[in-house]
């Protein structure tokens, strides 16, 4: 016979899970963790399971309303109170190996007609050198740092081929 403080002691106990920096590894315990990755895991092989069958029918939803699509791009199907709305879009990019060719066919037009695009991005060493000192002030200051949408993504351990 189980004792009450046993009983109590598996409903309350959180499992661990194995956190890996790097080369590092330890395992932490944090309520609900596990059960939340195992879920999220499913879920995903479930999604990925069905996108073909969506891609079908988008695709097919798709050739219809090229049919019908008019100079706006878009589209609204409406069936049992279900909105579907279709949007064809476009990106008209000129390659690099024909910008002069281009440049020189529109003249003065060039600039109003063709949209150029130049970034530069920091390394992850400029991001240190902007923590450090006088002058990483000054860069820092100069500095956009923009949080990107965190990545989550899943592998079997016993199956890497998924």
């Amino acid at each position: 016979m189980t004792t009450m403080a046993a009983k109590l002691g598996k409903a309350g106990a959180v499992e661990t899970v194995t956190l890996k920096k790097g080369r590092e590894t330890t395992t932490i315990s944090v309520p609900r963790l596990a059960d939340t990755i195992r879920s999220a895991r499913g879920l995903t092989i479930e999604m990925k399971s069905l996108e073909p069958a969506l891609k079908e029918y988008r695709d097919y939803i798709a050739s219809v309303a090229k049919d019908y699509i008019d100079a706006s791009g878009t589209l609204t199907f409406i069936i049992d109170g279900i909105r579907c709305k279709v949007t064809f879009g476009y990106e008209c990019v000129i390659p690099e190996e024909h910008v002069a060719e281009v440049r020189r066919l529109l003249g003065e037009r060039f600039d109003d007609l063709v949209r150029t695009k130049i970034t530069h991005s920091g390394t992850s060493k400029l991001i240190d050198m902007a923590a450090d000192g006088d002058r990483g002030k000054a860069i820092a200051g100069c500095l956009v740092i923009k949080e990107k949408t965190p990545g989550v993504s899943f592998e079997d351990e016993l199956n890497k081929q998924r």
